[in-house]
């Protein structure tokens, strides 16, 4: 089954945060965005209806740009590092995401929740982070409105 790295880690939980991947609904049709690790995709929390955004980051799955597998690896650890910081800190911040869990499934445990990935290897590891889904402009559209950022 997925497994929740953060909470078998020992970490307590913070109130945004879910035990199981199963509690998401995950809509793989459509893209949010793709970036050079995987893409993010809409979701929704079954039991209380909300939005979410779940990060999807594997070596194997295609991106948007050309970075090595050995690259990714290392994109994905940063991320897996700054979702602990964000439930270390166990309070809510107006200026930081809600983060409702980090999971892990293999490339097969994958596919059967829908994921689309031919080119993943069935025991390679494809990484989920689910957090609240924010609206608003890019901050890439909000830089191109503003003319660029000074030096």
């Amino acid at each position: 089954p997925p497994r929740n790295l953060l909470m078998r880690a020992g970490k307590v939980p913070n109130p945004f945060m879910t035990s199981q991947l199963s509690d998401f609904h995950v809509d793989f049709k459509l893209p949010l965005g793709m970036g050079a690790c995987g893409a993010v995709y809409p979701g929704t929390h079954e039991a209380s209806s909300r939005e979410v955004a779940v990060k999807v980051m594997s070596p194997g799955l295609p991106r948007s740009a050309q970075s090595s597998s050995e690259e990714v690896a290392e994109a994905i650890d940063q991320e897996r590092t700054a979702f602990q910081k964000v439930l270390d800190a166990g309070t809510a911040h107006p200026h930081v995401v809600n983060v409702m869990g980090c999971f892990e499934l293999t490339g097969s445990e994958a596919r059967q929740r829908g994921l689309e990935a031919e080119e993943l290897a069935s025991n390679e590891p494809v990484h989920y982070f689910v957090m609240e889904r924010l609206r608003g402009e890019s901050l890439a559209d909000r830089i191109h409105e503003a003319g660029g950022m000074s030096e």
